[in-house]
């Protein structure tokens, strides 16, 4: 399990303390999924301090159509704090380590202090305390940590999927308890989990990386979370491109990890029209953050328009603003980041769900877009364009690179596609999907749509409303849906402020400031056993 970084963390007590020198540190990543329920409706607020934040209302549609295990992906790993193993949602769009133990805890397991800070995520807000206990991860003990125990709230997504709290991988100036602790002269005892980690182990690569993997593939792989040296089998990860961060100055908020994106790719061609809302931006580039907390992928309509609208049988429902695909629908989607091109595997492109009971209790299979619309915020406030979260992630080993933990611009992200053959992708998904909508699988496919893909440059362009899309379709996939089917559910882990729908927004009694996360509210995600919770096929 250990490998490769030294750990050492800085406590609420303003004292800092050497734990253990390691060699590096990665868990596996187990995946559960999490029941279906609520809906959730999308809007977004800009408030005075020019931070746009995501406000989600939670509604329950007249006649939803009940897509089961078809939005939300958690990726979480097991800590134990105060001799309570925990399990918590991996978030690299957040800042906080937050938690809400099974039995409060004990005098003599933690340091529960009465200064509480107010959480507030996409679909909803807690109020916990700030408290100091040791923390285990795998084998390695940290002692009083700096972290939050949930005291009241409503955060059901992250506790319904089975998770006890959130553990934030951003950087510290989106943490609300290192700017409380920093405030009550406690310097940098309240430096999150990871930085505390970094700072005292200097010999070891600032470096976190994930390989995620799906559910339902026809695999029983789990995913890692590494934090230091990555394992031998993902180290080519450390030879790739080294995108840089998007510098975020603006007012009131934070730090993301946010690339600036060239270009979106649908069958063979790139979606033209596409202009970013964020101020400052290059022109053609858009800026997209890359986030574990985020199940889905986020982006204008202009762009899941291109994407799914002219897919033969394709429905769009106005009311959820969302479309459903025939399932067989193979679909060839890529990122261009400075030049290099990242291909997605069909299976992330679209989810399987099933209809609610007719008369009969029948069901059908149905499925929807992977990469939905997210509300843009338009203006001097907006700070994203896109959120690229699971849905992506799962295509490529990440490095999160944190330079000189003090300075962003000596930041960056490095990318190792897992999708090296396309075609071989595309014979993939048809074997996997006919299983799990209980068809035959159609012959393979010897071409792909839009044909070979080369240079370092993307191909030529499609409108953003048109998409020439050529796929091969089942004769014996469900049909159209008759129903609407029900907005995806978001995750309360990541929530991002501004443009890419949202930060969790972190308040102290006095202050309120922007949060952690911008993944739309429900997702999740350190390299410790982690474990996976999952709301998709």
């Amino acid at each position: 399990m250990l490998t490769g970084a030294t750990l050492v963390f800085l406590v609420a007590s303003h004292s800092l303390l050497l734990v253990q020198q390691v060699q590096a540190l990665s868990l596996k990543v187990h995946k559960h999924h999490r029941p279906a329920t609520t809906n959730s409706a999308r809007s977004f607020n800009h408030n005075s301090t020019g931070t746009g934040r995501r406000q989600l209302a939670a509604r329950l549609d007249p006649e939803p159509l009940d897509l089961d295990n078809a939005y939300d992906l958690y990726y979480s790993t097991d800590l134990t704090i105060g001799g309570q193993q925990l399990s918590v949602q991996l978030d690299t769009g957040s800042s906080e380590l937050w938690v809400r133990p099974g039995n409060a805890f004990t005098a003599i397991q933690a340091q529960v202090s009465t200064n509480s800070l107010s959480i507030r995520y996409g679909i909803g807000s807690f109020t916990g305390n700030i408290t100091t206990a040791d923390v285990v991860m795998g084998d390695i003990t940290i002692p009083k940590q700096s972290f939050l125990t949930y005291t009241t709230g409503a955060i059901d997504n992250v506790f319904k999927a089975g998770l006890d709290g959130m553990l934030g991988l951003g950087f510290d100036d989106g943490s609300h308890v290192h700017t409380t602790v920093s405030r009550n002269g406690g310097g940098d005892s309240g430096r999150t989990l990871l930085s505390n980690f970094f700072v005292n182990n200097p010999e070891q690569p600032k470096t976190m990386s994930f390989a995620m993997s799906r559910l339902n593939d026809g695999t029983d792989d789990d995913g890692l979370f590494m934090i230091g040296e990555p394992e031998p089998e993902y180290a080519a990860v450390k030879t790739q491109p080294a995108h840089p961060l998007r510098i975020n100055d603006t007012p009131g908020d934070f730090q993301r990890w946010a690339l600036y994106l060239d270009a979106i790719e649908i069958n063979g061609k790139n979606i033209t029209g596409l202009q970013s809302v964020v101020k400052g931006a290059p022109a053609g580039k858009l800026v997209a953050n890359i986030d574990t907390g985020t199940s889905l992928g986020w982006m204008p309509a202009a762009a899941v328009d291109a994407i799914y609208k002219d897919v033969p049988g394709a429905v769009y429902f106005s009311e959820t603003d969302q479309y459903t695909v025939p399932c067989m629908t193979q679909l060839r989607l890529a990122f261009w980041f400075d030049g290099v091109r990242y291909p997605m595997h069909p299976l992330d492109v679209t989810r399987v769900g099933q209809s609610k009971p007719d008369a009969d209790g029948n069901r059908q299979y149905l499925c929807t877009n992977a990469f939905v619309h997210m509300a843009a915020l338009a203006g001097q406030t907006a700070t994203l364009d896109l959120q690229l979260g699971d849905s992506f992630l799962r295509n490529v080993i990440s490095q999160y690179d944190f330079g000189d933990l003090t300075d962003a611009k000596t930041a960056n992200i490095r990318m190792l596609t897992t999708v090296p053959d396309e075609l071989a992708a595309m014979n993939d998904f048809l074997q996997v999907r006919a299983k799990q909508i209980g068809v035959a699988a159609p012959a393979p496919v010897t071409e792909l749509p839009g044909g070979t893909i080369a240079g370092g440059t993307p191909t030529t362009s499609a409108t953003a409303t048109s998409t020439g899309t050529t796929m091969t379709i089942d004769p014996t996939d469900a049909p159209a849906p008759t129903e609407v089917p029900g907005t995806p559910e978001q995750d309360p882990s990541s929530d991002g402020t501004n443009s890419d729908g949202s930060t969790p927004e972190t308040n102290t009694p006095s202050d309120t400031g922007a949060a952690s996360s911008l993944a739309p509210p429900l997702s999740a995600a350190v390299v410790l056993l982690a474990s996976l919770a999952l709301a998709l096929w």
